[in-house]
């Protein structure tokens, strides 16, 4: 199972996937209220605790228990008010809104369109008037390696928000191919 498998490899390395302020810089441009940020699938928190130090309260979901700890231990060292729920981020229950909404690298584990298409719609619903869902995904087009669901171009993705004011879209290499970490 995908928690097993990521329980190893954070196991095995602290920041996993390194840090990435290209896309917190990225997302503070476009993110104006900063209060309260859900990150589904947050892992060891590379994106949600550089955001927290930005004013965001976080909370993470997450399958692995070892990346919510090391999630955790990390917004503890930042000093940013975290949260953390372990749960299949599909099953996971909005219970409140959100300023602002990540999905970094995880809804191709999801497996079909029918459930990201539902996710999505619920990311939407719990987000404030005036906030964001930023999401990323590997495409086909981009990526040597397969994954349960794999999306053909970034615009399937853009589908989705056709009722959305969409202020950004970019399609980029990702640090992985063929299984193994590149660069970025």
């Amino acid at each position: 199972m995908i928690n097993k498998f990521y329980n190893k490899k954070y196991s095995q390395k602290e920041n996993l996937f390194g840090k990435d302020s290209r896309t917190v810089k990225k997302i503070l441009e476009f993110v104006k209220i900063r209060d309260k940020l859900l990150d589904l699938g947050v892992g060891q928190g590379r994106l949600a605790v550089p955001l927290g130090k930005e004013g965001f309260e976080v909370l993470g979901v997450d399958l692995s228990e070892v990346g919510l700890r090391q999630f955790l231990e990390y917004a503890k060292k930042e000093n940013v008010k975290a949260r953390a729920i372990c749960e299949d981020i599909y099953k996971f229950e909005f219970e409140e809104k959100f300023d602002l909404i990540l999905s970094s690298v995880s809804l191709q584990f999801l497996g079909s369109v029918n459930k990201i298409s539902k996710i999505i719609n619920r990311m939407k619903k719990h987000t404030k008037i005036g906030g964001c869902n930023f999401i990323s995904v590997p495409t086909k087009t981009k990526m040597a390696i397969d994954f349960a669901y794999m999306f053909k171009n970034k615009n399937e993705l853009s589908c989705y928000y056709k009722d959305w004011e969409i202020i950004f879209v970019d399609e980029l290499e990702g640090p992985y191919t063929n299984g193994k970490r590149g660069t970025t």
